[in-house]
């Protein structure tokens, strides 16, 4: 919080109005780009928050827009924060079961969720030691990894079919005692911090998410999940809105968007932090929709499926029908990783 106090400071020293950095600016900031380069129309596609941008400039300047792909939905009717843990627990449960019914990992690993469990219990009574590099300074840094940074750790590689597949084996190394295991995740985990714009994150979360989240009912849902129970969003969120500064969004802004723009809608299946069911609700909104939930793959399906961009160019080309499904129907399953058939931990 103190830190964040700081930045706020040397934000607002240089002129900066935090009050002016949220979806509705951004959609506003759109509308005024679509005019400057003189199209009468043009295709939004959007991932995650961005997402949420296409859906609040279909609210706001529905005339301007032809078509939209709409992937990995932050739904705005959805109170995020109070859902992060049901949602992640959704994804995990994806997990265990598909390992469960895999041939080769439900043998392998047949008790990977209790195994799982087991390791978060243990991390948090005795903490795992792992050596990282700074990404700025590339100095050793060593990491003390509770069980609840290991949550943290799994809802980050669930994001990715790259990284989904080696999850039973990294839990299970994990269970065994191999910590080592996870020191790529740690790193590619910790590098992240220093990625993101936190300013332009609290304008936006701080005005139209956190001030709409009932954190007593956010509280109450994760303690269906005992062992998720500590996962998101920080304590320290609440406190540093509370000075921040972002001001509050209209309540317009936390409804569904209604509209009848055509519009292409993707899921993926291990989803953990806009559930595709939340994704699937936001498409059920849009009359000229179509939805698709694409197996095997996590958060933004785009950036890992080339058929979930064939699909966005064929709907682009033509909005008034669905894609073809072809390659949909052909999708490659995801081959979990295990011990001895694939991989010989060292």
């Amino acid at each position: 919080v103190a830190a964040a106090e700081v930045c706020r400071d040397q934000l607002v020293a240089q002129g900066i109005d935090l009050t002016t950095y949220n979806t509705v600016e951004s959609a506003a900031d759109l509308e005024a780009l679509r005019q400057l380069l003189g199209y009468e129309q043009w295709n939004l596609v959007g991932t995650s928050y961005a997402a949420r941008l296409v859906l609040a400039t279909m609210r706001l300047y529905p005339d301007g827009i032809r078509s939209v792909v709409l992937d990995s939905v932050d739904n705005p009717a959805v109170n995020m924060y109070e859902q992060n843990v049901p949602t992640l627990a959704q994804a995990l449960n994806t997990l265990f079961a598909n390992c469960a019914a895999d041939a080769e990992c439900g043998a392998a690993y047949p008790e990977l969720e209790v195994h799982f469990q087991t390791v978060i219990d243990r991390a948090n009574a005795e903490p795992l030691a792992i050596r990282v590099t700074h990404p700025v300074t590339e100095e050793p840094v060593m990491l003390n990894l509770m069980g609840d940074d290991l949550i943290i750790g799994i809802f980050n590689a669930l994001y990715q079919r790259n990284t989904i597949r080696f999850l039973p084996f990294i839990i299970e190394e994990l269970y065994a005692g191999n910590a080592s295991v996870i020191e790529p995740v740690a790193q590619v985990g910790f590098s992240n911090i220093f990625s993101r714009a936190q300013g332009m994150h609290y304008s936006a979360e701080c005005h139209e998410e956190i001030p709409f989240n009932d954190f007593e009912q956010q509280r109450a849902l994760a303690s269906q999940y005992p062992k998720l129970a500590n996962f998101l969003p920080s304590i320290s969120v609440p406190a540093i809105c509370a000075i921040w500064g972002a001001g509050t969004a209209d309540a317009v802004e936390t409804e569904a968007v209604t509209s009848d723009i055509p519009a292409l809608v993707l899921a993926g299946e291990y989803d953990p932090i806009t559930s595709p069911t939340f994704t699937q609700a936001a498409a059920n909104q849009l009359s000229s929709s179509y939805f698709y939930l694409l197996p095997y793959f996590g958060h933004g399906v785009q950036d890992q499926s080339s058929c979930a961009n064939q699909l966005a160019a064929a709907f682009i080309s033509d909005p008034s029908r669905a894609p073809a499904l072809d390659c949909l129907q052909n999708l490659s399953p995801l081959n979990f990783v295990t011990t001895g058939a694939d991989i010989l931990p060292t």
